[in-house]
């Protein structure tokens, strides 16, 4: 090496030395005057809304305040004692919605069927089909409305010609009596057809009444005439005509619609058959009404038509509330009657006893000198004394189930409909000869 690479090492600067060495930073220039400016405007901007709208973040802040003050002395002034309470509560709590406990198998499916509508909801095609039926059954009511005003017309009519008929036959009849009692003079004569005066009396009579008759019912068509003339097709009738005919059809369809159900006792198929109002099943095994109840409750849900499924808790409820009702009401009465009875004013007369149909024979063989002991007070009598049988609660509805069979009775296919895939297979024998004539 030379001296002059010698001498470059030597004289070498450190990281220091360079450091020191380095230019000055350059200084951070100042913040502009408009960038203040604008800052400024923009905290007036926010100042001007938060005091323009009628102080809801100031109410927002100090009602914040009052309450962590609030929070805070009740917890310090706040008794032990309650504190422990609420404490036990929380574990009792913690206790009972403890997830690892299994619920009973009869309790399955009963939160999701509270939280379901109880109507049916329709689809777009049913609803579609609604109004179909809405537009044929208003046609159908106007058809039948006027169908019931001609006819009430022509009965009219012929009441009119029926009563012109009689009434002209009357006054003939009067006229020829009159005729006949001008022109006989014989006595004789007149003896000889005194049956036959009788008779004419008769006639008349009877025609009388037919005129009666008929004016009576005349005057009665005239009312539906004039009812029938005022009456107008209500719309309400025909959307509820209209929604019953599209879940009748939806009911039915549920036939076609199966639920499997694996039940702690075998498994199950169910179904809804809406001509029955039942629930039918397929089992290998026979099962619970509990177990049914919650097979039916997973087919409402699986379809959503919890119309047709009977809520026991619900029945039971109304059930016994009629019953309240019902004791209530009779209690009522008979303290009604016991006032009137003090009173000395009884509303109701006191029912006489009944007399007893039944004769009662005197028994002359009976032996006066045999004496029967009599039975000791320490015996207990042998009659069973029945105490008063309370009143069950009785429920008016129930949800209905019928065994179909096993689960190898079960046809998962259903059968072919041969008149609605072929039409021909439908058609009679004289449209048959009809149609090869017309080929």
């Amino acid at each position: 090496m030379n001296e002059e690479s010698l001498k470059a090492i030597e004289y070498a600067s450190t990281e220091k030395e360079c450091c020191y060495m380095s230019e000055k930073p350059l200084s951070i220039p100042d913040t502009p005057n408009f960038v203040i400016a604008f800052s400024f405007f923009m905290f007036l901007i926010f100042l001007h809304h938060i005091l323009d709208t009628k102080g809801t973040y100031l109410n927002y802040f100090a009602d914040k305040i009052k309450t962590t003050i609030a929070d805070n002395l009740n917890l310090y002034f706040y008794n032990e004692n309650s504190v422990e309470e609420l404490e036990k509560e929380n574990e009792n709590k913690i206790v009972d919605e403890d997830p690892n406990i299994p619920k009973p198998y009869e309790y399955k499916y009963l939160d999701e069927v509270k939280k379901l509508a109880n109507e049916i909801v329709f689809t777009e095609l049913e609803l579609k089909q609604e109004l179909e039926q809405r537009a044929t059954i208003r046609s159908n009511m106007e058809n039948k409305l006027s169908s019931d005003k001609t006819y009430v017309e022509t009965l009219l009519a012929y009441f009119e010609k029926r009563l012109e008929k009689l009434n002209a036959e009357k006054a003939y009849k009067k006229e020829e009596k009159k005729e006949k009692e001008e022109g006989e003079d014989d006595e004789d004569f007149e003896d000889e057809d005194f049956e036959d005066e009788e008779t004419e009396e008769e006639k008349n009579e009877r025609n009388e009444q037919a005129i009666a008759s008929i004016q009576n019912d005349q005057r009665l068509y005239k009312k539906a005439q004039v009812l029938l003339e005022t009456k107008t097709i209500d719309e309400e009738e025909i959307n509820k005509l209209a929604r019953e005919f599209i879940l009748k059809e939806r009911l039915d369809n549920l036939k076609n619609c199966i639920v499997m159900e694996k039940t702690p006792i075998g498994n199950a198929i169910m179904f809804y058959n809406n001509t029955k109002s039942s629930f039918e099943y397929y089992s290998d095994s026979t099962l619970p009404y509990r177990y049914l109840e919650v097979i039916a409750r997973k087919y409402i849900i699986t379809y959503k038509c919890k119309q047709i499924f009977v809520d026991m808790e619900q029945e039971i409820k109304e059930a016994e509330k009629k019953l309240e009702e019902k004791k209530k009401k009779a209690e009522d009465e008979k303290q009604k009657q016991e006032e009137e009875k003090i009173s000395g004013n009884p509303s109701t007369k006191p029912e006489k006893p009944a007399k007893n149909v039944f004769a009662k024979f005197k028994n002359y063989n009976k032996d006066n000198s045999i004496k029967v002991a009599a039975v000791p007070l320490d015996r207990p009598s042998s009659a069973k004394q029945t105490k008063p049988q309370e009143e069950k609660v009785i429920k008016e509805n129930a949800n209905r189930f019928s065994f179909e069979g096993k689960l190898a009775n079960f046809n998962f296919l259903k059968k072919i409909d041969r008149k609605v895939v072929d039409k021909r297979y439908a058609v009679s024998f004289a449209e048959f000869k009809k149609m090869q004539k017309t080929q």
